[in-house]
């Protein structure tokens, strides 16, 4: 839910004439296409990474990307499929794929009610396709 979070803070600015979409050379595009490409069961790259956790702040490491809710397709990607492509013209493979695969998006619990679409107000498809 992460991107569907920050599309939303990114179109709440955008509409204040500030463009974090393309903040840092599109680094948001560039995560949005990551997460896309994984839920699409794309190769990602990943790297190990190492923290410590506890009142000892004992090590543990995560060796391989997750699994976890891998595939799942929310309510978040068409605005970032219309702002990327019908406003910027920009080619967004993944998250046109994905998007295409949510179309259209519903509002909350369209897809049951354990699928997350609580989590995001939905309805991209009708809201950005212009």
């Amino acid at each position: 839910m992460g991107m569907g979070q920050m599309d939303a803070f990114c179109e709440m600015a955008w509409s204040q004439g500030d463009d974090l979409y393309g903040y840092d050379d599109n680094r948001f595009m560039k995560a949005a296409q990551y997460v896309a490409t994984y839920n699409l069961g794309g190769d990602v790259p990943f790297t190990t990474y190492t923290w410590g956790s506890g009142p000892s702040c004992a090590r543990m490491s995560q060796t391989v990307i997750s699994s976890d809710s891998r595939g799942q397709v929310r309510p978040v990607w068409d605005i970032l499929h219309y702002h990327y492509v019908g406003r910027r013209k920009l080619s967004v493979p993944s998250i046109t794929a994905i998007a295409e695969q949510g179309r259209p998006e519903g509002g909350g619990g369209d897809d049951g009610s354990d699928s997350g679409g609580f989590d995001q107000l939905g309805f991209g498809t009708l809201m950005y396709a212009k």
